[in-house]
């Protein structure tokens, strides 16, 4: 008993409240990931489902033709904010092709005079094809767990492109006599569409919400240069280490390591350089770490690895490999290669302990690495 028509102007009301929350979201000092390019998406669709509603009163060509390409221009739009959102290029040229060719063939079928059936099939397929790909991003690498939003957004996309499938194949069994806004078909489409708006701008205020605060954790915990941790990410996880020996006998190692005369770097070659090899120096440390290990970036140019159920040889070994893998490999920095080296400290403890204290000892042993003529590993089988 609904009216298609009536349900159209609804859609107009809901799709550009939702554009208006989210913009408001975006205010201020906060920035919604994607949300631009979701507001423009949303702000297209509620003129499409104005158009809609108006078709028999204006042109064809408008509340038609127009009113479609919209569609598929604002589910780009949308695919884009997904994309950004999750860290991945807005636009792929899989995504532009399918737009394209929709598009296309929609706007062949109308100037060719083609049925209703035909025009509505093209439609919903090729949103279907949008749904499913958007579908594939975002489960692709997403688990329950990590990205619940994302990977519910990923669910109801997925039951979304379901209906769009549904209405493809209702417009083949019950084909309608035209495109005007009558008939059971475009009753449920207007329905579904507000299902459909309403959840995913739910869902993707959500999911947006899940990566900024994804974002900050990593803000919190790791060093915004080098990637590595920072001392208040590292300093827990040192400390719980240490604890554990209290109760289960083993062995535990830290590395101090500083690079050798970082400062004259900066001073001839420039910070900009000096900060390329903090990150190339943080890089090739990782390459050579295991799993468990731990890499924290602990002053300017120090940094501290630890490592758990590590000997006093087998950390100097581990050791002597990091200072090798420093400088060994020449660096390039401004189309030139300079050679950069490490003095590294290693300290070993058996026993529970305060950190300050073991990282204490570990910063002896870099002093005395310094002192004996640096590009050296200092522990206590070498003093």
């Amino acid at each position: 008993m609904l009216d298609a028509r009536t349900l159209a102007i609804a859609l107009v009301v809901t799709t550009l409240l939702s554009a208006l929350m989210l913009q408001l979201a975006s205010y201020g000092r906060m920035h919604l990931p994607g949300g631009r390019h979701w507001v423009v998406g949303l702000l297209l669709l509620a003129v499409t489902w104005g158009l809609m509603a108006l078709r028999g009163v204006v042109p064809d060509v408008l509340s038609v033709l127009l009113a479609n390409l919209l569609i598929f221009t604002a589910a780009v739009l949308l695919y884009a904010a997904m994309a950004e959102v999750v860290g991945l290029p807005p636009y792929p040229a899989n995504l532009r092709w399918t737009a394209i060719i929709g598009g296309g063939g929609l706007s062949l079928a109308f100037f060719g005079g083609a049925i209703p059936m035909l025009m509505i099939f093209i439609v919903s397929l090729a949103l279907t094809l949008l749904l499913v790909m958007s579908v594939r991003m975002l489960l692709r690498g997403a688990t329950r767990m990590e990205a619940p939003a994302r990977y519910a957004m990923g669910l109801w996309l997925g039951l979304c492109a379901l209906i769009l499938l549904v209405r493809t194949i209702g417009a083949l069994v019950h084909p309608p006599a035209s495109m005007q806004m009558t008939g059971p078909l475009h009753t449920l489409s207007m329905l579904a569409a507000q299902v459909i708006v309403l959840g995913c701008s739910l869902g993707f205020a959500l999911m947006a919400r899940e990566t900024m605060v994804m974002e900050l954790a990593q803000r919190a915990t790791h060093d915004a240069l080098t990637g590595a941790f920072n001392r208040y990410a590292f300093d827990p996880v040192g400390q719980a280490a240490l604890t554990r020996l209290a109760r289960e006998p083993g062995e535990l190692s830290v590395l101090m390591l500083d690079i050798d005369h970082f400062k004259q770097i900066n001073d001839e070659i420039g910070h900009l350089a000096g900060d390329e090899v903090l990150c190339e120096v943080a890089r090739r440390i990782e390459s050579l770490l295991r799993g468990g290990d731990m890499l924290a970036r602990y002053g300017g140019e120090e940094f501290c690895i630890l490592l758990p159920a590590t000997g006093p040889a087998e950390a100097l070994q581990v050791a002597e490999r990091l200072r090798l893998a420093i400088a060994c490999e020449l660096f390039m920095l401004k189309g030139c290669s300079i050679k950069v080296t490490a003095s590294i400290g290693v300290a070993t403890v058996a026993e529970a302990m305060e950190l300050k204290q073991l990282i204490g000892l570990a910063d002896s042993a870099l002093y005395g690495a310094k002192m004996a003529g640096r590009n050296r590993s200092y522990g206590p089988d070498l003093c």
